[in-house]
């Protein structure tokens, strides 16, 4: 069995370390990407074992491949990553977003839990007593976005809300969006 790491949102340091695997010491068979190498250019990668690699010998094909402009822009990406140590930074600025976060709003009503790694957080909504989690996921993301705060939304209820910063966020930014969620949360009934 082959094991496949996707890292398509986790990879190129949002966890804290290039892969969010290394948190687990785990070496993949095979380890997909893209977004955060692209830096907005369409681009997605796949690497493997050379055992794997060489038996991969019929033709294929790719929308985007050998795009120049992109592959330049992934280049350029992954120097800036290494040269400002952007890994090193997501893994410190997401500690103190977790932090911010739990000193805050870890005991507000409609809070469930909160956890994270690096930039990639996640708060779980929990039901009130007239208005069910999602419904509160949904008027949280419309009242942050209005505020201009983007956030996200996963988990199998819908209630879990994302907060995927740039690796180059500022922590003034990450104070912030815990105070504005705090203010929208704060009003919801």
């Amino acid at each position: 069995m082959l094991l496949i790491a996707d890292e398509v949102q986790t990879g190129f340091g949002r966890t804290g370390k290039m892969f969010a695997m290394e948190h687990w010491d785990v070496v993949p068979d095979i380890i997909t990407g893209g977004k955060a190498l692209g830096g907005g250019t369409p681009i997605g990668f796949f690497s493997t074992t050379k055992e794997i690699a060489q038996s991969y010998t019929r033709p294929g094909a790719s929308t985007f491949g050998g795009n120049p402009v992109t592959a330049t822009a992934g280049l350029m990406f992954l120097k800036i990553l290494q040269r400002d140590g952007l890994a090193q930074r997501s893994q410190k600025l997401g500690q103190q977003l977790l932090e911010s976060l739990q000193t805050v709003l870890g005991k507000h009503p409609f809070v469930a839990d909160i956890r994270g790694k690096g930039l990639m957080v996640g708060m779980e909504l929990t039901s009130g007593e007239t208005i069910d989690a999602p419904t509160i996921t949904d008027t949280v993301l419309e009242n942050m976005k209005d505020s201009g705060f983007l956030l996200g939304k996963t988990g199998p209820g819908r209630n879990v809300l994302t907060f995927m910063p740039p690796l180059i966020v500022e922590e003034q930014q990450i104070h912030q969006v815990v105070d504005e969620l705090g203010k929208v949360l704060d009003v919801i009934r």
